[in-house]
């Protein structure tokens, strides 16, 4: 049902022209869309830059540097955090790359199935796409803030210690022999390999920290635009249930207005009739059909990925507890680790959220086929209803692994078990 629509080019991507923006300001947008050859030559080498540095130097130089982070619990936790979440970037760059093809048909197809039927009293189908494509916009922009933020802030928090304490140092150890050694107490934002001695100077400092400032902020980006795909296509699915519902719910309104008879004063709808809104409701079904194959495609595609997600950020929101109740709330550092703490809890909210949005849509179907106006229709379409009805008792799920759906309850689990972690670790470090 997928390849039927592949070829049209009257689609608009859901209107979600800001995941594409943001894709391509990544580095990962891939020129196969009837794109130039001078502007194909310019996406390629951006990608192989950005991406060759970030993804192919940066990430496993972050790997490592455990030995040099390890002597401090908080250096060892921030290292192999930041280090983990890249890398899971990483993943997930490979994971577009080798299924962009399928995602962008499934977005192609889900529009256009929606613009098949005629609005009608208060069922607008644009009206439907066009706020959800508002919501999706703002979640995104916010998103993607946020993450910037994250690098930002340790940007600022950097710089600050480069024009307040860069010449302070501390004690580490005496040796046998006597001989003092000391440490500088600055730090660059993120642990890596440099290759300059950063601490020569205050000029090579700062392009230390503009150094490891660079990755973070462009996988910052790459993470917003993925992230932003995947809730993109579940929004929209959650939209298309809408639609679905008022579909449905007004199937023999339009029929009578396709067939220009305002209303029909019988007790038994007439055969001309019956075949109309059964033609809808075949459009309808299909409509369904083709979101359950949908949603097992993105199940194909993200499940083990999302749950990978999940997992992360579940540890992720532990190790930032732990390092936002260990840093003084008065140290620069404070405020970079309280934003990725926040950017780690609304990335798995925003998953959570539009998960649970598709499932509660989907149980709203039933109800909507029940307020139709069906009373006078034929003994067969009411049989169609029955075991619409009957299927839609099965919830819609997004999964992580297979295993545990996408809804805000487990939002709520993967909040109470970060913080059990932490308060374990906390506990075991007091």
């Amino acid at each position: 049902m997928i390849r039927q629509y592949e070829q049209s080019g009257q689609t608009r991507l859901l209107g979600h022209l800001r995941v594409r923006y943001l894709i391509s300001c990544a580095g990962l947008w891939v020129p196969d869309q009837g794109e130039g050859v001078l502007l194909r030559y310019k996406y390629w080498v951006y990608n192989i830059v950005i991406n060759g540095f970030s993804l192919g130097l940066f990430m496993p130089s972050e790997f490592f540097s455990f030995g040099r982070s390890s002597h401090r619990l908080e250096d060892a936790i921030k290292n192999a955090s930041v280090a983990v979440t890249h890398l899971l970037a990483g993943i997930k760059v490979l994971v577009w790359l080798r299924r962009r093809k399928l995602i962008l048909d499934m977005i192609k197809v889900l529009e256009l199935k929606a613009l098949q039927y005629n609005g009608i009293n208060e069922f607008k189908p644009n009206r439907i796409l066009e706020k959800e494509k508002r919501t999706k916009n703002i979640t995104t922009l916010g998103f993607l803030a946020l993450a910037n933020f994250v690098s930002i802030t340790a940007f600022t928090g950097a710089i600050a210690i480069l024009l307040t304490d860069y010449d302070k140092y501390e004690v580490i150890t005496i040796d046998s022999n006597n001989i003092t050694k000391y440490e500088y107490t600055q730090h660059l934002p993120y642990w890596s390999w440099m290759p300059f001695n950063y601490y020569s100077s205050k000029t090579r400092f700062f392009f230390g920290v503009l150094y490891t400032c660079f990755a973070p902020f462009q996988q910052a980006w790459t993470i917003a635009g993925i992230d932003t795909l995947f809730t993109a296509l579940v929004s929209n699915i959650g939209a298309q249930l809408i639609i679905l519902r008022g579909a449905f719910k007004t199937i023999r309104p339009r029929a009578l207005r396709t067939l220009n008879n305002p209303h029909f004063e019988i007790l038994h709808d007439s055969e001309e009739l019956n075949k109309e809104m059964t033609k809808e409701m075949i459009k309808c079904i299909e409509h369904l059909q083709l979101i359950f194959d949908i949603c097992q495609k993105m199940e194909d595609i993200f499940t083990y990925l999302t749950l990978t997600q999940v997992i992360m950020s579940e540890i992720l929101i532990c190790t930032c507890l732990y390092l936002v109740s260990s840093i003084p709330i008065t140290s620069k550092a404070f405020a970079t680790e309280l934003v990725y703490l926040v950017a780690i809890e609304l990335q798995i909210a925003l998953y959570c959220f539009f998960g649970n949005k598709v499932t509660i849509m989907g149980e709203d179907i039933s109800l909507a086929l029940y307020e139709g106006d069906w009373l006078s229709a034929s003994s067969s379409f009411k049989k169609t209803m029955l075991i619409t009805m009957l299927r839609m008792k099965k919830p819609i799920h997004l999964t992580m692994g297979k295993f545990s759906p996408l809804t805000l309850s487990t939002f709520v689990t993967i909040g109470k078990g970060s913080y059990s972690f932490f308060a374990v670790l906390k506990n075991h470090n007091a």
